[in-house]
């Protein structure tokens, strides 16, 4: 990092997807580790890392600031990808995990791993020593209504949907098949017009053999557009699967109880991840590789 010397890992997350090899699909990430004696020059090496984004389009680029106090570590990260900071990255929660687990996993069997972003607190998880999580609150669903709009941007035909958090957030159209997901074409450019919100796109599984488990609560398909924020599609969303994963546990009516979800991203490069559901709290998993 030229003036800022730190160690720097390159963490694949939400790995395998449908038609990938096992190491292959979801998203790159490099994780600059900054300690106490980076924070003089904090401003200086965020937007450093900014910039280097704005001209490493492969990767989503992470500060990640490292504290302990005694038996806890506590992190906080700034995301950016394509030149502009990301104020919730899923995949990028997860690499964290597996980074940290990479250099010190005692953390995970003795102590809490908290996690500050942009807009939230997170807690992560390990699974086992290739598969990382995070536990999230969802944002707060609103009702939603299909409008035509909304059919001329997708191009498919809708059945139902919400929005989710603010107007910056997302909203959510749900379709009745996952051909009308991997197919769909929508136009961006209406999208950047009329909303500011991020698009997710979603169907459950009907008689598909893409996924067979008896596990599983539901499986659901799924894509994700932010045009407006430079990605006209992310191959791989955890910010957006604890939405999803909220809206269909609410959809499938399982009320206080919980519920395990199986999702697959159908991006070009394609992402698996899972995530154990009850009413107002989502921990999600995904698998993950070291990468040079």
């Amino acid at each position: 990092m030229q003036e800022w010397e730190c160690p720097i890992d390159c963490v694949r997350t939400f790995i395998g997807g449908e038609g990938r090899q096992q190491l292959q699909g979801g998203n790159r990430h490099l994780i600059f580790r900054l300690g106490k004696e980076h924070l003089v020059a904090e401003k200086n090496i965020t937007e450093w890392i900014r910039q280097y984004s704005a001209h490493n389009t492969r990767d989503i680029c992470i500060a990640l600031w490292i504290k302990e106090a005694g038996a806890t570590y506590y992190l906080r990260a700034i995301f950016c990808q394509y030149g502009r900071y990301i104020l919730r990255c899923g995949s990028g929660n997860i690499a964290i995990a597996a980074a940290v687990y990479r250099v010190a996993p005692q953390v995970f069997r003795s102590s809490i791993v908290g996690l500050e972003t942009p807009v939230e607190s997170l807690v992560l998880v390990k699974k086992s020593a290739t598969e990382f999580g995070y536990r999230a609150y969802p944002c707060p669903l609103r009702p939603f209504s299909c409008s035509r709009l909304w059919q001329r941007i997708t191009g498919i035909p809708l059945v139902g949907g919400a929005f989710s958090g603010g107007p910056r957030d997302y909203v959510i159209v749900e379709t009745q098949h996952h051909a009308f997901v991997r197919d769909m074409v929508p136009l961006l450019r209406r999208l950047c017009t009329y909303s500011a919100r991020a698009l997710i796109v979603t169907a459950p599984f009907v008689d598909t053999p893409l996924f067979t488990s008896t596990r599983h609560s539901m499986q659901y398909v799924m894509r994700y557009f932010a045009p407006q924020y430079g990605v006209n599609e992310d191959a791989a969303t955890g910010s957006a699967n604890i939405q999803l994963m909220h809206y269909w546990h609410k959809r499938g009516g399982y009320g206080g109880g919980s519920s395990v979800m199986l999702a697959h991203q159908l991006s070009k490069e394609g992402a698996v991840m899972e995530g154990v559901c009850s009413r107002s709290l989502i921990t999600l998993f995904g698998r993950v590789n070291f990468e040079q």
